[in-house]
C-alpha cells in the first residue's frame, strides 16, 4: 500500500523554493512538533511555535495556513519516516531475537522526535472528523506494513503454522501506536521483551523446546 495522502482534497502546505526559506519552514515544523509534545494540540499556540522556531508569528503563516495544517504536515513527516524503515534481514531463525531487538532499538531511537506528534494527532481526532477518518486510513496502512513483516517471519524455516497474521498485525499495530504515544522508559529492555515475544510467537521450535524441558522436569520428580 502507498503512504496515505493526508492532504488529499485540500490545499497542501506551501513549498518554498529558496533554500533559506526551506530551512525556516523546517524550523517551524520541528518547533511545532516540540510544542505538540510539550503542550498537546489544543494548548499549543502559533505564538509559542513561532517563538520556539525563532521567527515572528506571521512567518509561520508564510508556510502553514493554520495550526491544523502544521499538525497534518507533522503527521505526514512521521508517515514518511515510517515508510523509510526496512525490516532486518531474517534468513536465520536462530538469530531472529537479536535481529529484531536491534531493529526495534533503531525504531525507538529514530522515532523519538515524533512522540508528541501522534499524541497531538489523537487529541485532534476527537474533535476533527476528517482527522478521525485519516487516522483509520493510517492504521490500515501501518497494519499492512506489519502484516508484511509477519508474513516474512511466518516464512522462516521452523516457523509456527496456523497463525492468523491479519489479526496479529491489527493487534500489534495498536500496540505500536500506543508505544509511540507513550514510549518505554528503558528502550533496550522493551526491545528485548518485544523481540522475545515475537520470536516465541513465530518460532515453532522455541515452543517445542520449552515443552520438552518442562516434560523432563516433571519426569525427574
Amino acid at each position: 500500500m502507498t503512504r496515505p495522502d493526508l492532504f488529499a482534497g485540500e490545499p497542501a502546505p506551501r513549498e518554498p523554493r529558496q533554500e533559506r526559506s526551506r530551512g525556516r519552514r523546517e524550523r517551524v515544523l520541528h518547533a511545532a512538533m516540540e510544542r505538540f509534545a510539550a503542550d498537546g494540540y489544543e494548548r499549543a499556540s502559533i505564538r509559542a511555535i513561532a517563538g520556539r522556531a525563532g521567527v515572528a508569528s506571521g512567518a509561520v503563516y508564510q508556510f502553514f495556513r493554520s495550526k491544523r495544517e502544521l499538525l497534518l504536515a507533522a503527521m505526514d513527516a512521521l508517515l514518511s519516516h515510517l515508510e523509510s524503515f526496512s525490516p532486518p534481514p531474517m534468513g536465520n531463525s536462530r538469530t531472529l531475537p537479536a535481529d529484531l531487538e536491534e531493529f526495534l532499538l533503531d525504531v525507538f531511537a529514530r522515532e523519538a522526535p515524533f512522540v508528541g506528534v501522534y499524541r497531538a494527532w489523537r487529541e485532534a481526532s476527537l474533535v476533527d472528523e476528517r482527522i478521525t477518518r485519516l487516522d483509520r486510513i493510517i492504521h490500515v496502512w501501518t497494519a499492512a506494513r506489519i502484516h508484511g513483516l509477519f508474513t516474512r517471519l511466518a516464512a522462516l524455516p521452523g516457523a509456527r503454522a496456523g497463525l492468523d497474521l491479519a489479526v496479529l498485525a491489527e493487534l500489534w499495530d495498536r500496540f505500536f501506536w500506543d508505544l509511540l504515544a507513550d514510549p518505554p522508559s528503558d528502550s533496550r529492555r522493551a526491545a528485548q521483551s518485544i523481540a522475545k515475544t515475537l520470536s516465541h510467537t513465530f518460532r515453532e521450535e522455541a515452543a517445542g523446546r520449552a515443552h520438552g524441558t518442562s516434560g523432563r522436569r516433571r519426569t525427574r520428580r
